[in-house]
């Protein structure tokens, strides 16, 4: 099961949620969050690719798993923090 921040966008609920206040919030005129130009920047205006199963990430013994605040995995140097 995922966890975290790529937990729920594979759920058609929150993607349609997401569709209808979006929608309201064109109607009432009100700009992007910067979170959210943020995210279309990283993923492109379609979003973030939905997960139907947990994404595999293959790291070395040195490297770990990162998920940053937008849900982005990338692999990173435990030691120095340097990713790939």
């Amino acid at each position: 099961m995922l966890q975290g921040k790529l937990r729920g966008g594979q759920n058609q609920t929150y993607r349609r949620a997401y569709a209808f206040f979006e929608h309201q919030r064109i109607a009432a005129g009100k700009p992007k969050s910067k979170k959210r130009r943020e995210a279309e920047e990283a993923f492109g205006p379609e979003g973030r690719p939905l997960f139907l199963t947990q994404p595999r990430v293959r790291c070395s013994k040195d490297e770990v798993p990162v998920i940053d605040r937008l849900g982005q995995i990338r692999v990173v140097n435990k030691y120095t923090g340097q990713s790939r």
